[in-house]
């Protein structure tokens, strides 16, 4: 199973999307990019819910227009913002939106018992959802995408409102899935794709702009990773002449974390991360240096 989505492009009152192109087998892939970015637009494309101003999406080989249903019947998608019906307990909404999908009473049954107990909201599916909380109304969307236990799984901001253990469970769930699933996991948050993803997509101004292993991402910098501590007063101009990652405060100290080409006096090297690869191709106001590594 693979699909393709290529060559998309979108425009509203600007281009928001441009050529993308993608191509996706089993597994998990991380859409990371800011606000803005397009992520929505995208995933809402490959859901069927926006039409694009060109370019085609294909599930092994065949235009998804022309399988109509049939690409339906096996997507899972959960939009950023998740609307509930305020009068339906919880199963109520699960059974509803899985008899929109096409799917038997007994099914229903079956495979929302075992994911509202996989997303600790068993005790509640009898609660109405307009009494849940912010966290129990995302977990009820996530819910709904796996009820029908699709092959294509397009998720968009899934982890917003989940505590960092539901995070953690979220993300080891989908681990397991991915083994027979295409999941396409939209983000603008680094450590909710860390270590699950197959493939990282860096989409930026409606472009994807890098893409790689996590691995292949991190190496682009390393020994380009530094950590300096210095007087608070001095911070403005560090920042001023270098790409700072971040800093924090140490007693009269700030230790600060920045990228760039060669190690500078009382400054050491330390381990790239996702979110020092993210920063540097995003903050386009900091030097970014001679650093020219890409992937393709």
């Amino acid at each position: 199973m693979v699909l393709e989505i290529k060559d998309i492009s979108k425009k509203f009152d600007k281009q928001v999307l441009n050529d993308v192109s993608i191509k996706l087998e089993p597994g998990i892939y991380g859409l990371l990019g800011p606000n803005g970015a397009g992520k929505s637009t995208l995933m809402k494309i490959t859901a069927t819910l926006l039409k694009a101003d060109s370019g085609s999406i294909y599930l092994s080989g065949e235009d998804i227009k022309k399988q109509g249903e049939k690409y339906l019947d096996i997507l899972g998608y959960l939009p950023q913002d998740f609307g509930c019906y305020p009068g339906f307990t919880g199963y109520q909404m699960i059974e509803f939106l899985g008899r929109v999908k096409g799917m038997d009473q007994k099914t229903i049954q079956k495979r929302s018992e075992m994911l509202f107990r996989e997303f600790d909201l068993y005790d509640a599916r009898n609660k109405r959802v307009d009494k849940y909380s912010g966290g129990m109304k995302k977990r009820i969307g996530i819910i709904q995408a796996f009820i029908n236990d699709p092959k294509i799984l397009l998720l968009d901001e899934p982890t917003a409102g989940l505590d960092p253990i539901q995070r953690l469970h979220f993300k080891n769930y989908l681990t397991e899935q991915a083994k027979d699933k295409i999941i396409l996991f939209s983000t603008h948050i680094t450590e909710d794709i860390e270590s699950i993803c197959q493939k990282i997509l860096l989409l930026k101004n409606g472009e994807i702009i890098v893409s790689g292993t996590e691995e292949e991402m991190i190496s682009v910098l390393v020994n380009k990773i530094f950590e300096i501590s210095i007087h608070q007063k001095n911070l403005k101009k560090f920042i001023d002449k270098y790409k700072v990652v971040n800093y924090k405060a140490e007693r009269e100290l700030m230790k600060v974390r920045f990228i760039n080409d060669e190690k500078i006096e009382n400054s050491h090297y330390i381990k790239p991360t996702l979110e020092d690869v993210y920063l540097f191709y995003n903050d386009e106001g900091k030097k970014d240096g001679d650093i020219n590594a890409r992937l393709s």
